[in-house]
C-alpha cells in the first residue's frame, strides 16, 4: 500500500482494483457491479446495499474506524 494519510485509500492488488468496504471492512473488487457512494469527493465501494446504507447514516464514524485500521467495524457498532 502506498504511503498515505487519512483513511485507507483504494488500492490495486494483483491486477484487480480493490477497495475496502468502510462499513464491514471486507475487501471488494471495484470491477464488479457494487453499490458505491461519493463522500467528500471520494468514491466508496460496498459489498452490499445494507452496508452502503449504514455508511450513509454515519460516514464519519466509519471513516474514523477505517483510518484506525479496525477490520470488523460492524461488530464495533
Amino acid at each position: 500500500m502506498e504511503n498515505q494519510t487519512g483513511p485507507r485509500k483504494n488500492s490495486t492488488v494483483a491486477g484487480a482494483t480493490m477497495a475496502i468496504d468502510p462499513a464491514c471492512g471486507r475487501k471488494v473488487d471495484k470491477g464488479q457491479s457494487l453499490p458505491v457512494t461519493q463522500y467528500l469527493g471520494q468514491a466508496f465501494y460496498f459489498c452490499s446495499s445494507p452496508c452502503r446504507r449504514q455508511f450513509s447514516k454515519h460516514p464519519e464514524k466509519y471513516l474514523k474506524r477505517l483510518s484506525t485500521g479496525r477490520s470488523d467495524q460492524r461488530a464495533q457498532l
